[in-house]
């Protein structure tokens, strides 16, 4: 019953998009279809105003992003390859529609990676006598793990876009990222945007005064400052974890909002 329902909801979205992209090109508008990134329970395209597509992240919380007490928090992770398979086939359905071309809503959801044991076991290739989970996010080598990971999604995603779209005899789809103000603030949350723009998996992105802040004052180790105290972390996290991951947004700055082509 439910893949009845969902095959003709399906039907009757896909019509919506297509009339309101076909207005939108007569009108000379070129259309983009945006997609937020973070991987949360929660609806997928074609159903995000339906709220009905909500099987996979509630049958699968081992795919969860895991905190560095070990806390799972409510987003999947992209660590883990079904998740990025999840959220690759949402944009094989939009390659079927005819957008311009798609937006990654990278400004919500965060986060898309944390210290999952996929992550943990690919750090102690490189750095074996390191323990992550004791790294701030700040870390270059906890940010260069993140970093990778979200790329080799994004490799992915070019290529799944590329190959749908000469698949359905269509023209190419642009990729436009909507990111952090910042290519520094970016990295914080793994998103490598200058490499994307150097490999070409991105024609175009926005920025946006936002950025996202680990606080740990009074929570490193007496002995080592630049290592987190995992026991002072977690009763720190456990009583409010917001307070530790920090959202800001400098709405003074919105204004200043850049778009920059790359391609």
């Amino acid at each position: 019953m439910r893949k009845v329902l969902n095959k003709a909801m399906f039907k009757k979205t896909k019509a919506v998009y297509d009339n309101l992209i076909e207005t939108g090109h007569r009108a000379g508008m070129k259309m983009y279809l945006s997609k937020r990134m973070g991987a949360k329970v929660g609806p997928s395209f074609p159903y995000d105003g339906e709220y009905v597509d909500l099987e996979f992240g509630q049958e699968n919380p081992q795919l969860y992003c895991k905190n560095r007490d070990g806390v799972v928090v409510d987003a999947l992770s992209y660590a883990y390859p079904e998740v990025q398979e999840h959220m690759l086939a949402t944009f094989r359905k939009l390659a079927k529609l005819d957008c311009d071309g798609v937006n990654l809503v990278f400004t919500r959801g965060v986060p898309y990676v944390l210290f999952e044991e996929p992550v943990c076991e690919r750090f102690k290739k490189s750095f074996p006598d390191v323990n992550p989970c004791e790294l701030p996010l700040a870390d270059e080598r906890i940010q260069g793990i993140h970093c990778e990971i979200i790329t080799e999604f994004m490799r992915r995603l070019r290529k799944a876009l590329d190959d749908e779209c000469k698949a359905v005899g269509r023209r190419p789809m642009k990729i436009h990222a909507y990111v952090g103000s910042s290519l520094s603030k970016n990295r914080f949350i793994g998103l490598d945007v200058e490499q994307w723009a150097k490999e070409k998996l991105i024609d175009s992105f926005s920025a946006y005064p936002l950025e996202f802040i680990e606080k740990l004052d009074g929570l490193m180790q007496d002995k080592n400052p630049e290592l987190i105290d995992l026991n002072k972390y977690t009763r720190a996290s456990r009583e409010n974890f917001h307070k530790v991951f920090h959202r800001d947004v400098e709405y003074s700055l919105i204004q200043i909002q850049s778009h920059t082509v790359i391609r």
